[in-house]
């Protein structure tokens, strides 16, 4: 949550500074809403609204960075994938590696649900895409 009431420039920054320091592949990063009928609607030092919106920007910027520098430092390891979803437009099925990554690859619907080895190639949106590795 970026500008909770009474947030710190300096707590902030620890915030940005533990994204990169634990280098997550996923942040949800949201603006605090202040709410009625909850502790934190009384409460003072409220953030501005640009400073919230900064802030928020800054932490999904962030996370962004982390989720690219993880995803990157597994093209050309191989994974076990649970395959879940089959997607006929593009010819493709998709599923989680063992690490939780969404990983798709060249497939048809009779591989679901299958766990496939699958070298893991390139970024693809929020997740990667790879190979099946024949045994």
């Amino acid at each position: 949550i970026a500008g909770f009431p009474g947030e710190t420039e300096e707590e902030f920054q620890d915030s940005l500074r533990m994204i990169r320091e634990a280098g997550f592949c996923k942040v949800h990063a949201f603006r605090y809403s202040r709410r009625s009928g909850t502790k934190a609607f009384n409460m003072g030092d409220q953030i501005p609204g640009e400073v919230k919106s900064r802030r928020v920007s800054a932490l999904i910027e962030e996370g962004q960075k982390t989720a690219e520098e993880f995803f990157r430092s597994l093209i050309g390891q191989t994974r076990r994938v649970l395959f879940e979803q089959y997607d006929e437009e593009s010819g493709t099925v998709r599923g989680y590696a063992d690490n939780y990554v969404m990983v798709s690859v060249p497939g048809n619907s009779g591989m679901i649900p299958k766990i496939c080895d699958v070298r893991l190639n390139r970024l693809e949106g929020e997740g990667m895409s790879g190979e099946i590795v024949l045994p």
